[in-house]
């Protein structure tokens, strides 16, 4: 098992930044639209291998919380495929793990 450990001033700063430049009501717009398309596919998997990386990195979902702005009730019904987020909050999940989200819409 990982040992968590506080996030450094370093990571808050950053992960404070990459959260402040999300623009969340064109990204909402947006992720309706896609996930219409989609059906919610993949979803699951994107929240299974952010939770994964948190938890290798012994972060806790209180230290998730304070680092996202998502209340940690909403982060744990996430994480167990509860709540289907719009995209601004997956991304402000993975900005909070120094990761980012990104869709990809192509021709098959």
């Amino acid at each position: 098992m990982a040992t968590r450990r506080p996030p450094t001033a370093a990571e808050k700063e950053q992960w404070k930044k990459a959260v402040a430049e999300i623009d969340e009501k064109a990204d909402r717009e947006q992720v309706l639209e896609i996930l219409q398309q989609m059906k919610q596919t993949g979803i699951d998997q994107v929240i299974d291998r952010l939770k994964a990386y948190r938890k290798s990195q012994g972060i806790s979902l209180r230290t998730l919380e304070e680092t996202s702005g998502i209340p940690r009730g909403n982060l744990s019904r996430i994480e167990n495929h509860q709540h289907t987020p719009g995209l601004s909050t997956l991304q402000s999940y993975a900005a909070a793990l120094g990761k980012s989200v990104r869709v990809v819409v192509v021709d098959e």
